[in-house]
Formats: structure tokens, sequence, C-alpha cells
């Protein structure tokens, strides 16, 4: 068990327990995100503040060091409740995005010939961005940020 780089107050286990020394000392107790789903997290407290923060992370940063810039955690087995550190390594975005595939956890609803279909069928006004969240069953704000290029920017690319 070692002390949470930044937290002296918490310490991580190579599994991925987390301890706090305050008070007599007590293991926390992981929490899942909003709809119970996600990455396990909890609460730490420092500077009079609480701040959420995921397991994984914890154990990647106390164990192999900081999140080089650009790069996620991965975990290597497709079970984002394995906290492990032989389970977690610091990747990018695309790594990340394979592992997904590999595992069959990859939650993608669109496809790269979606995203021209949705730009077309928004730029004709007769489609809302509401009523094409409903048609490709994903969130209002996805088809937003497709409008924007915030996302999908492979397609923008080529286009």
């Amino acid at each position: 068990m070692e002390h949470v780089p930044g937290h002296p107050d918490y310490s991580v286990t190579k599994d991925g327990r987390v301890w706090s020394h305050i008070g007599k000392g007590r293991w926390l107790k992981p929490a899942m995100g909003g709809h119970g789903v996600g990455h396990p997290g909890v609460s730490l407290r420092g500077g009079g503040k609480r701040k959420t923060r995921k397991i994984h992370q914890l154990v990647l940063e106390t164990y192999v060091g900081s999140r080089p810039d650009g790069m996620g955690c991965r975990h290597l087995d497709g079970d984002p409740m394995n906290n492990n550190l032989d389970n977690l390594c610091w990747g990018t975005q695309s790594e990340n995005m394979q592992d997904t595939i590999q595992h069959g956890t990859s939650s993608a609803k669109l496809v790269i010939g979606d995203i021209g279909v949705i730009v077309h069928l928004y730029s004709t006004g007769l489609f809302s961005q509401t009523k094409l969240a409903e048609m490709y069953n994903v969130c209002q704000s996805t088809i937003n940020n497709i409008l924007l290029r915030k996302t999908w920017r492979c397609v923008w690319a080529v286009t």
C-alpha cells in the first residue's frame, strides 16, 4: 500500500483498494458514476474540498507515475471494475477504443457513414438535432458536436 500522490491522507493498494488515514482510518467504499455505470471512484478530502477520483487513475498515478499528456487509463482485460495494477496502463484514446472493440465492450452507436447522412439531413432543415438524436439513438449533444465538428474529426479531415 502506497500513499496517493497529492493526497497524503490516502493510500491505495495494487489491487485498487483505497485506505483513508483520517481519524481511525478505514477502507473507502467505491461508488459508481451516474446511473451506476462507468468506473468506480472514491471521494477524497483535501484542502477543505472533496474531489471524486477514479480508482484506476489513483492506482496508475501511485505505482506508475503521472498521466502522460494525451493519455488515458486502459483496462487491458476490458473490465472497468478490475483495477489491479497488472490490468492497467496509460494509453492513447485510439488504443483505448481498440481495446473496447477487441473486448466487445464498445458503446459506439454511430459509424463513419452515419456522419455524412446526419450532416445532410440537418442541412435540409427538415430534421432538428433532437429528431436526429432520436433516429440514431444518441444524445442531442452528440449530434450537436458532430455538426460543430468537435467530434468525428477523421470524417471532416477528408471532406
